[in-house]
């Protein structure tokens, strides 16, 4: 589909493709089908890391993927027997995965990588452990995690209990509880993973851990993530973009809270840690988006059948 030798490889393959579909007069489910394939293909590429696909090998891809978003506008966009909405979603799927991709190969430069990932464990331990209101039970975490869940319980009116059976009613109330104590575990549990990666790379024999941290933290909080939307019923039961929304601003509040101690630290150490956790974000960010647009397109195959 795609070679470090051409190109075009990706573009070339794609646009024949399409104009064979054409040619057969195919159904709008064939071309779905088409974007889906090469999507799944290239999605576990897309988030490899610089181990198992060197940085060269994925700058060669984003380059083929890149020929193939500008080749799609000027070729085949104009062809009016494509549904063009669905055309588009696949080539803003393809640009969000590029720039995910980009951002793989981000590395700690001017300190210590394990010095930045012990500071963002600590830093998130530390929010996890602290209380701003000594009268309420709640941390900083799980009072920023409730504040947002239930501003998005009522900003969607979401009824948790649409589509179930009257043996599985839940209280919207306890849901909110229930949301709020899952995203505060996850984010606890982050901090306990992050911290291994230190310890591992001490375990092993290697005098500091690998530079790519922003990656090895976006990689255990994937886990995490998927961990908990499918083991837990409650979570399962939430739209996947309100969930995403909910997850967004939890680490947006997460991070401000964090970034006010920046100012009292050795200004290296704080402007790597400070770029890690803006690029392990924004690759959060990319990833559930990715992810919630490719079921959306596998959901829409599942119902047209």
């Amino acid at each position: 589909m795609f070679s470090d030798d051409i190109p075009n490889g990706l573009s070339s393959t794609f646009i024949n493709a399409i104009k064979a579909l054409i040619a057969a007069s195919s159904s709008v489910q064939t071309y779905m089908h088409l974007y889906l394939i090469i999507l799944l293909l290239l999605f576990p590429v897309i988030i490899a890391s610089d181990q198992e696909v060197t940085s060269s090998l994925k700058a060669q891809l984003r380059t083929s993927m890149r020929n193939c978003t500008a080749k799609v506008g000027s070729e085949i966009a104009q062809l009016v027997s494509l549904d063009t909405f669905k055309l588009k979603t696949f080539t803003g799927i393809l640009e969000k995965m590029i720039r995910l991709n980009e951002m793989t190969n981000t590395k700690v430069k001017s300190c210590s990588p394990g010095s930045v990932a012990e500071q963002i464990a600590k830093d998130l331990a530390g929010a996890g452990g602290a209380k701003n209101d000594p009268v309420t039970s709640l941390s900083i975490v799980e009072e920023s995690c409730f504040r947002v869940v239930s501003l998005y319980f009522n900003a969607y009116e979401f009824d948790i209990n649409e589509g179930t059976t009257r043996e599985s009613k839940l209280e919207n109330n306890i849901a909110i509880n229930y949301v709020t104590q899952a995203l505060s575990e996850a984010a606890m549990l982050t901090a306990e993973m992050i911290q291994r990666i230190s310890m591992s790379a001490k375990n092993d024999g290697l005098k500091d851990v690998a530079p790519d941290v922003p990656y090895q933290i976006f990689v255990l909080a994937v886990g995490i993530l998927h961990e908990f939307t499918l083991t837990n019923a409650v979570i399962a039961r939430l739209p996947s973009l309100m969930l995403n929304c909910m997850i967004a601003q939890s680490v947006g509040e997460l991070q401000h809270i964090i970034f006010s101690a920046f100012r009292n630290r050795e200004s290296e150490l704080a402007k790597e840690t400070f770029k890690t956790w803006w690029v392990f974000s924004m690759m959060f960010h990319e990833y559930k988006c990715i992810l919630r647009e490719v079921v959306a397109l596998n959901q829409q195959l599942s119902e047209l059948g």
